[in-house]
């Protein structure tokens, strides 16, 4: 999204009610789209306009040929992920206000007149305030002046620098509440990224900065070359004097120095912010970064070794000092760097006190006199959502549409289809219309005497719903009308799988649609004529509770089946509990979160059904294509695929799998895992599983804990691999607690292979971040740990041990759960 090589607004339109010829369009800026003028001005002036002040809509173009604009007037972008063919146009979003003017002078008693704009933004709300400006704007001075200075302040707001994030950086930022994660993004810019590997060279390299060694001796990386700035750390000829007095520094998870228990109670300012000592043996570190943090200190029964910490400490930050003060420069880790060198430029500023969640910028209206001096004449800041994906359109809301098909009204009649009631007559309203987006059924919202804001906004919600809010699937938006009338019929029905809102109820009796949702009621109802599919008994069972229908042949296409169901009259069906299967724990969960907590468990809903469609194609059809193969871990050789506790959950599922695998949805997941496998930094390595094991496999053997542990430490190096790890390890989820456990793990090896995977992790801020949220007890055991191999390092090599490191004298090597260190005992 960062850079300029697009304009961020196609085309400005306004249209009007007129007495004599009803909607009109009679303003397009700054050329016609070469569409259907009546057609836009339909969709801009809903029904029932008249009776609101002011409302919303919500409309896409490209969807088919007859609502694409002209070739010649398109501004293309190659790269967008919305287009499921290469030759497609990618849709372009359109945001439209209606306003009605009470005037007794006019016509009816008033003006109505809609302005919109046609933008390849998905984040489309954000230029709400300014179309909220232009059109008062308008009513007092009608005129094409007053569109064009729409179009050129929104394409003048600078999007060069806005981070331009990975698949897996967004999947990690929009699970958390934190405000700083992937700040340095914003330091760097939408066209620079981080460095890769941790050995690579560093800007300060190709500048001329000269970095030592600063390399702790139990760290497994140079933090120098991190892509991301870290604590500086003495050089080698600094580290051998701190050496030979028994002075280093120690491992802070926090990425700086540990506070001594001999420092004294009064609070200690450091480089992080103030250190507050506390009763319960920790150190509170507040910074203007983030929260306060709780840190742990220093609590060992040896007197040598709490003065031998304390040492290494205040040693630690005079070589640090030192060593900046060799370098001639100094960096602000924070909000940007400064430098005696006058060959290197400064490092931009970010105030990260921001909320990184967004990207503030800036639409402004300007003006110039005759002397070509330019003045503001109005500027609205903006904040613009990074972590979105391309399947989620304007201001959507999970929680409104849960809290809809949650209501005592809300309930679902007619026919049982085994593409929809995926557990027969108890299937949940939520469950029908998930089962009935991903099987492309033809679906419309109503919401008769609604605003058009309404309908609009539940449509683009379900397109978020059915995949998994544009984390997992595609292809839900190019088939999406928010908001449609009957002007707009012919279009949408040439649409295969529409998913539709409108206000007129004469679409209650209009043929064409498989399911209907009442807005009002939570009501859904499914068409009497819906076509049932043909399929064979062994590879398309009926789902519990379901009439059994006479099949044979093989399961065809939707445009193949002929005939509406059997049972074709209307049969209410309940939406009492379904008992303990998958998808009834899911609604149960839903009930009580919060709209970001509402998206995740969706997204994990979604993909975890994706799983169960690899795992039926792998035992039907002997191989997938949307998924890692399902083995179990044997002889050294890692895991993959889907784990099934029992297979209840894939049986109630194979009704909507086989109907999602004849959509435009499955095809594109198909070309997604493709390109993924291809840009994965685990090649081969199903990543998701092993973290699964770890979270919530139950009995897992040693060795398999081992084999993955080994293969983490050993393989994860760069920035990128860091972060997808981390993706697969949600805050929300615990963060790195599935690995953190390893900490305490019986075996010694797993343990030092935790450290190792700990060290890489926090070499990168982001990573520094994630070791912040463990509890207090993984903590302490990460700095136990790693603290133990500090000194066993720094001990004089027995020359009747081969060289190897023997362990600190002072420190058991016990097993970990079996020590009284693990919990920070004296």
């Amino acid at each position: 999204m960062g850079g300029g090589s697009q304009s961020n607004v196609s085309f400005v339109l306004l249209a009007e009610f007129h007495i004599n010829e009803g909607s009109i369009l009679p303003y397009q800026y700054p050329f016609p789209t070469g569409t259907d003028d009546q057609l836009l001005a339909e969709l801009m002036i809903p029904d029932g306009a008249h009776f609101n002040a002011e409302d919303w809509t919500y409309f896409f173009l490209n969807q088919s040929p007859a609502n694409t604009i002209a070739p010649v007037f398109s501004d293309t972008h190659a790269n967008d992920e919305n287009a499921s063919e290469p030759t497609e146009q990618p849709l372009l979003y359109v945001l439209n206000l209606v306003k009605t003017k009470k005037d007794a002078a006019a016509p009816r008693g008033g003006w109505v007149k809609a302005l919109a704009i046609c933008t390849r933004h998905p984040f489309v709300d954000v230029f709400k305030n300014a179309l909220l400006k232009t059109l008062d704007e308008f009513f007092a001075n009608p005129s094409v002046e007053v569109l064009a200075g729409l179009y050129d302040a929104i394409n003048a707001m600078d999007l060069s620098q806005m981070p331009v994030l990975t698949r897996n950086e967004k999947l990690i930022l929009r699970t958390s509440d934190r405000r700083d994660f992937f700040y340095e993004r914003f330091i760097q810019g939408a066209g620079r990224r981080p460095s890769d590997a941790i050995g690579s060279p560093t800007s300060e390299h190709e500048a001329g900065h000269h970095h030592t060694n600063g390399r702790s001796k139990f760290d497994l990386v140079d933090r120098s070359t991190s892509p991301y700035p870290q604590p500086q750390s003495p050089s080698r000829s600094e580290r051998s004097g701190s050496m030979s007095s028994g002075r280093s520094s120690p491992v802070n998870v926090n990425g700086g120095d540990w506070k001594s228990d001999d420092a004294g109670d009064e609070d200690v300012e450091t480089a992080g912010g103030i250190e507050t000592e506390t009763d319960d043996g920790f150190t509170l570190v507040s910074t203007s970064n983030s929260a306060i943090t709780p840190r742990p200190t220093s609590r060992m029964d040896n007197t040598a070794t709490k003065s031998t910490f304390d040492s290494r400490s205040l040693s630690s930050k005079t070589t640090q000092s030192t060593h900046h003060q060799r370098q001639g420069s100094s960096t602000t880790m924070a909000g940007g760097s400064t430098t005696s060198d006058p060959d290197v430029p400064p490092v931009p500023t970010y105030h990260h006190s921001r909320d990184t969640h967004f990207y503030q910028s800036s639409i402004i209206w300007r003006k110039f006199d005759e002397a070509g001096e330019e003045t503001i004449v109005h500027k609205l800041d903006v904040s613009i959502p990074i972590s979105t994906f391309p399947g989620e359109v304007g201001d959507y809301s999970l929680l409104r549409l849960v809290n809809l098909f949650s209501k005592s009204t809300a309930s679902v009649t007619g026919p049982q289809h085994p593409h929809l009631h995926s557990n027969g007559a108890q299937t949940h309203p939520l469950i029908v219309l998930f089962n009935a987006l991903v099987t492309q059924k033809r679906i419309i919202f109503l919401g008769h005497g609604r605003p058009a804001v309404q309908v609009a906004r539940y449509v683009l919600a379900a397109c978020a719903f059915g995949s998994g809010c544009g984390a997992v699937l595609r292809g839900f938006t190019n088939r999406a009308f928010p908001y449609t009338n009957l002007t707009n019929h012919s279009v949408m029905m040439s649409v295969p799988g529409f998913i539709a809102g409108v206000t007129n109820p004469i679409y209650e009796s209009t043929p064409g649609w498989d399911i209907l949702c009442n807005i009002e009621t939570g009501k859904i109802t499914v068409n009497k004529d819906i076509r049932s599919p043909t399929a064979n008994a062994s590879l398309f069972p009926q789902p519990p509770g379901m009439p059994r229908q006479p099949s044979t042949g093989a399961v065809g296409s939707d445009e193949d089946l002929k005939g509406p169901m059997a049972n074709g009259t209307e049969k209410p069906t309940t939406t009492t509990k379904a008992g303990d299967n998958y998808d009834s724990m899911f609604i149960e969960e839903l009930q009580g979160l919060n709209e970001q907590q509402i998206r995740y468990r969706v997204t994990e809903y979604v993909q975890r059904f994706v799983q169960l469609a690899a795992r039926h194609e792998e035992d039907t059809f002997g191989s997938t294509a949307v998924g890692f193969p399902s083995s179990n871990y044997s002889d050294g050789q890692l895991g993959s695929g889907t784990i099934l506790d029992d297979h209840k959950e894939l049986s109630i599922s194979l009704g909507r799998i086989e109907g999602w695998r004849r959509s435009v949805s499955y095809d594109l997941c198909k070309l997604d895992f493709a390109a993924q496998a291809d840009t994965t930094c685990f090649p081969r390595i199903d990543l998701g599983y092993q973290i699964s094991r770890l979270r919530m496999g139950r009995f897992v053997p040693d060795a398999e804990v081992q084999t993955v542990m080994q293969m983490l430490s050993n393989t994860v190096r760069t920035y990128d691999q860091v972060v997808e790890l981390l993706s697969h390890l949600s805050l929300q989820s615990g963060g790195l607690l599935p690995i953190g456990f390893g900490l305490f793990h019986p075996i010694s090896v797993v343990r030092d292979q935790t450290v190792d995977l700990f060290n890489i992790i926090r070499s990168f801020k982001i990573g520094v971040q994630f070791l912040q949220h463990l509890n207090a007890f993984h903590r302490m055991a990460y700095v136990r740990l790693a603290f133990t191999r500090e000194v066993s390092y720094q001990s004089p090599i027995n020359s009747q041990n081969n060289g190897l490191r023997p362990p600190a004298a002072s420190i058991s090597r016990t097993s970990s759960n079996l020590s009284s260190l693990s919990v920070g005992a004296g």
